[in-house]
């Protein structure tokens, strides 16, 4: 029972203070949210859950990064936009650098 009682105390602070007020407020909008990662990954996507450590659950994800690539006849190089779609995602909290609503 105490843990129980524990994890409802936290899941109220999480929803009323600080931060965690804009996860929850998104997250009750259904509204899409574009997350930088740590490796310059971009996250485009929905919130369908989170906890006290901003360990995200994500739906509908649209990840897009850069990559370089050096053509082997030419000294120069090129940088391709690449972009994969996934259907739901868990993203861990630590790699996360940046959380904005997309518009």
């Amino acid at each position: 029972f105490f843990m129980q009682k524990e994890t409802q105390d936290d899941n109220n602070l999480l929803k009323n203070k600080g931060p965690f007020t804009l996860l929850s407020k998104v997250t009750k909008l259904n509204s899409k949210i574009i997350i930088s990662s740590n490796d310059n990954h971009k996250f485009y996507g929905y919130i369908r859950g989170f906890d006290k450590h901003c360990n995200l659950m994500l739906e509908d994800v649209t990840e897009i990064w850069k990559e370089e690539t050096s053509d082997s006849r030419s000294s120069k190089k090129k940088t391709i936009i690449k972009e994969k779609f996934v259907p739901k995602l868990f993203f861990r909290g630590d790699a996360i650098v940046l959380i904005t609503i997309a518009e």
